[in-house]
């Protein structure tokens, strides 16, 4: 009789730290920010480009951004984690609490301001087995005239550059990226 009745705070103290553990854990499994880093870099616009048919469609995301900013950049520097950039005009398609995404952040040689620094965003879908998912949508900010609204598409963020930073006459430009 006395084992039973010792045994039982314990229970009930192992049963309510099982309920709070439960209670608290992540409704999203955790992923490293340095592999939705990674994912994005490597992650090729095909993917991101379904229904467009670009010719720099197999180029992978870094060396896309590289060339698009040039010499305009002093620095491009790449996290991940939660999303950043999220149109507050329509909540709905895009996630503020959305835990993976990846962003690259340019530096300017010569920002307008201190707050000037055009973004870009991957979003991916939950991870498979500790890595990120498919990348699935595209976000891009950019301080340009009648550029204001977060940017969806790549081809608007790469216009809003050119119309920012006229490429030269001689520049390779993709399809509907032109300024």
């Amino acid at each position: 009789m006395k084992f039973a009745l010792a045994a039982l705070p314990a229970a009930l103290a192992f049963t309510v730290t099982c309920a709070t553990a439960d209670a608290a854990a992540p409704k999203h499994p955790h992923i490293a920010p340095g592999k939705l880093v990674a994912a994005a870099k490597q992650a090729h616009w095909k993917v991101l480009d379904e229904l467009q048919s670009y010719c720099d469609s197999d180029r992978p995301i870094e060396a896309w951004l590289k060339a698009l900013v040039g010499q305009e950049a002093r620095a491009v520097t790449w996290t991940g984690g939660a999303c950043q950039i999220v149109n507050g005009g329509h909540p709905g398609l895009d996630v503020a609490s959305w835990p993976y995404c990846a962003q690259a952040t340019v530096a300017l040689s010569h920002p307008k301001s201190p707050d000037d620094r055009p973004m870009i965003e991957i979003y991916f879908e939950e991870p498979v087995n500790g890595q990120p998912g498919a990348a699935y949508a595209f976000r891009g900010v950019i301080a340009a005239e009648d550029w204001g609204d977060p940017l969806r598409f790549r081809q608007y963020f790469s216009r809003a550059w050119h119309a920012r930073f006229p490429p030269p006459d001689n520049a390779d430009i993709c399809g509907d990226e032109g300024p």
